[in-house]
């Protein structure tokens, strides 16, 4: 599954996959994350991302 972290209600700040297995009685697992990219951050919002770590 590919997923977009995110900052805020829309600030995209990358791009993930997150592997699962599922088995036939419903069972869900992560069996795997990947990183695949990191988006840029304007000055603004690098201000506000720092604030809140």
């Amino acid at each position: 599954m590919t997923v977009t972290p995110y900052i805020g209600p829309h600030l995209d700040v990358g791009s993930d996959f997150i592997f699962f297995k599922i088995d036939n009685m419903g069972g869900v697992e992560v069996i795997g994350f990947e990183h695949i990219k990191d988006f840029e951050l304007t000055l603004k919002i690098g201000k506000v991302w720092g604030k809140l770590t």
